[in-house]
């Protein structure tokens, strides 16, 4: 969390795509299907947020599956903001790590090498300070390996989420 927190707060620097997942988070609360009608749409006035001018590919809607669509709407109920954004992933980040440890620990291995995940750089700077949301697909996809062998229908539901999520 230490290694996090400093981009938390920071502006997105290497990709600007959490400024559709806010606007497609909006659409949803305002009841409207974010596939329908792209941001620069006149129908998507009512719902736009100050960040419209942002978005890239404004003239599209949404290429995002629905599970990532429904962590959209969750980041939009929990403030709508890009901090509200990069706070929520944030625990999907730091739930792959605990995911790994205990997966380590269930096989026999130590659970402190589930730090080479929370140490390393690109999970940090793509997820803390972009709000890319693929710690979203990556946290269901570990899931669904470390339920291999132990939960079918655990590892088969967590790998469905990952795909619909990317």
């Amino acid at each position: 969390f230490l290694l996090r927190a400093p981009w938390l707060p920071a502006a997105l620097s290497l990709s600007d795509d959490a400024w559709r997942y806010l606007h497609d988070g909006r659409a949803q609360v305002a009841g409207v299907n974010p596939y329908r009608y792209s941001p620069s749409a006149p129908q998507a006035a009512s719902f736009a947020g100050p960040d419209r001018a942002l978005i890239n590919n404004p003239e599209l809607p949404t290429i995002y599956p629905p599970a990532a669509q429904l962590v959209f709407r969750a980041a939009t109920h929990l403030g709508g903001t890009l901090l509200a954004w990069k706070l929520l992933l944030l625990l999907f980040d730091l739930g792959v790590g605990a995911v790994l440890a205990w997966w380590l620990r269930t096989a026999g291995a130590a659970p402190g090498l589930a730090a080479v995940y929370w140490l390393h750089p690109l999970p940090i700077i793509e997820f803390a300070g972009n709000g890319h949301v693929d710690a979203l697909g990556i946290a269901a996809l570990v899931t669904s390996l470390a339920l291999l062998g132990r939960s079918g229908v655990g590892a088969g539901a967590a790998l469905a989420a990952s795909t619909a999520t990317k």
